[in-house]
């Protein structure tokens, strides 16, 4: 298993109740335990400027309607070609996407599954780089229906 991988759930324990993490597999088991009394102490800066806008705001209605958002279904590492060993990136801005076409893969523990677009279009934002964490409901890339 990837260090990245227990990183993050590990980093997902520390923003929650949870106290231990058991995950089994065929071949491996991993248990997570948490000691919520050591706490990070997270630094909070004041500042007096104007905070920024959020990118949804700068999207007129009209557009909106025709942008959909195509999220991580399941948590682990994604890859923006068709294997974690595949370096090519199956599409970039601007590309047109069709229905079920292939987008990248995310590896969970091991398991590669595949992130398809539920819809035809033109490809707007890759909100996700090559090999970084994920998880459920991730936002990766923002599509233009056609």
């Amino acid at each position: 298993m990837k260090v990245e991988i227990l990183e993050y759930l590990n980093s997902i324990l520390e923003e929650t109740d949870i106290r231990e993490l058991s995950i089994k597999r065929v071949n491996n088991k991993i248990i997570i335990h948490r000691n919520p009394a050591l706490k990070k102490i997270k630094k909070v800066s004041i500042s007096k400027a104007e905070p920024p806008k959020k990118r949804v705001e700068k999207i007129s209605k009209k557009s909106e309607e025709n942008l959909y958002t195509i999220k991580s279904m399941t948590v682990g590492i994604f890859y923006r070609g068709k294997s974690k060993d595949d370096k090519t990136s199956l599409i970039k801005v601007g590309d047109e996407i069709k229905k079920n076409d292939l987008l990248g893969v995310i590896d969970c523990m091991g398991v590669m599954e595949k992130v398809t677009s539920p819809v035809s279009g033109k490809v707007k934002e890759i909100l996700i780089e090559n090999e970084k964490p994920v998880e459920y409901g991730h936002p990766l890339f923002i599509i233009e229906v056609k």
